[in-house]
């Protein structure tokens, strides 16, 4: 029997000390009480987003240079072949000289003859017979 009173004073000892632990309940939350009313009222929200338009186009540099002046405004409608930008056109006239004689050199070297070309034999023309 002593084992058994050991072991039930034990348990109401735990059973006490988590009653005596235990956090005292919290008041009530007070609640506000309107009457119905019946009336328009706007529905809104405010959401954080990103939006894309149906045809989204990306523009690249097709050529390297500075930036004089952007010909369109930022949202609005550009046509086919419109101009985007103006490029400074420096760096490209002084390039141009030189751009000029290669090509004439190619043109040039087109012309001569290379070593075992022959000229094609002239066909004659033969009269026709009617």
């Amino acid at each position: 029997m002593g084992r058994l009173a050991s072991l039930a004073l034990l348990c109401w000892s735990l059973r006490a000390a988590r009653i005596l632990n235990r956090k005292p309940h919290a008041a009530p939350l007070e609640v506000e009480v309107a009457p119905v009313e019946q009336k328009d009222v706007p529905v809104y929200g405010e959401w954080i987003a990103t939006l894309d338009g149906m045809v989204n186009a990306e523009i690249k540099a097709q050529v390297t240079g500075y930036l004089l002046r952007q010909d369109y405004t930022e949202g609005s409608f550009v046509r086919k072949g419109q101009p985007l930008f103006e490029i400074d056109p420096r760096p490209f006239q002084r390039q141009l000289p030189g751009q000029k004689g290669s090509l004439h050199k190619q043109k040039v070297s087109c012309l001569k003859p290379t070593p075992g070309w022959r000229a094609p034999r002239r066909i004659r023309a033969r009269p026709r017979s009617t």
